[in-house]
């Protein structure tokens, strides 16, 4: 904040705005964020400028928003791709190491060997992978659309219908158009 205007400077704005932005993410209200503010950057703000600070951020944001669901699901299974290629670049590398072993002889000359090993890779890249498929599979519809009643003390869980000659049968766009059958749960 500069001393002598008592206004932000474009890079406190900036800072400010970083910050504002990853804690209203994470769900704290705008006074609680004023606050971590002034604690942080030593910054004094109203509830007010942080929610102009957030709004200003997501306006910046605005164009690379999706204009349609099926935009939507096509740019998230690209991310889910992207971070999927990193996480098994990540695996393969966990899975080799390189070691370099560099030998003084006797006559003062030096040399230099390379090993690799390769070893089982590491198990948490395996996960994340794990995780973009299920939400993969989320998106793509891969898991039968599930709808739930309550219809007073009474659930009832609608589910796609087994069809024998499934691949014949034209794919149904919306849930609604689907036919349901009542699943029988057991009840304990």
């Amino acid at each position: 904040m500069s001393i002598e205007t008592g206004k932000r400077t474009p890079i406190d704005k900036l800072s400010n705005r970083n910050i504002a932005t990853i804690l209203a993410a994470a769900g704290y209200s705008f006074s609680v964020i004023a606050e971590a503010i002034k604690d942080q950057t030593g910054t004094e703000i109203t509830r007010q400028q942080v929610g102009l600070d957030i709004a200003q951020v997501i306006e910046q944001h605005r164009p690379l928003a999706p204009d349609s669901p099926e935009e939507a699901r096509i740019l998230q299974i690209a991310r889910l791709e992207m971070i999927s290629n990193l996480a098994f670049q990540g695996f393969m590398e966990s899975a080799t190491s390189r070691s370099t072993t560099i030998s003084e002889i006797d006559d003062g000359s030096k040399r230099t060997s390379r090993t690799r090993k390769r070893n089982a890779g590491d198990a948490k890249y395996l996960a994340i992978m794990q995780n973009i498929e299920v939400e993969r599979s989320k998106i793509l519809g891969v898991y039968a659309p599930e709808r739930r009643e309550e219809r007073g003390e009474l659930t009832v869980t609608f589910a796609w219908a087994e069809s024998p000659q499934r691949a014949e049968t034209p794919q149904i766009e919306t849930a609604q158009d689907a036919d349901y059958r009542l699943i029988e749960e057991d009840s304990e």
